[in-house]
């Protein structure tokens, strides 16, 4: 879970406003990527995941045998 999901699922701590602003200068994330995170939007590593073509036990399977085929 990346930083401004974490900071959403925390509950706002006292004496911090229950605002994107205060809570992005809290956390130290950007605001624009807590009000994304806040409607819907993923982040690039989640969206990057979601396009892989192998699964990462394919992938490591192929570099496995490309490393072996170049050992000979």
């Amino acid at each position: 879970m990346d930083r401004a999901s974490q900071a959403l699922a925390q509950s706002v701590p006292h004496g911090v406003r229950n605002t994107y602003r205060a809570l992005a200068e809290h956390h130290d994330v950007a605001r624009s990527t807590l009000h994304a995170r806040a409607h819907g939007r993923r982040s690039n590593e989640e969206k990057a995941q979601s396009q892989q073509y192998l699964t990462p036990c394919e992938e490591k399977a192929v570099v496995n045998f490309v490393q072996w085929c170049y050992q000979y």
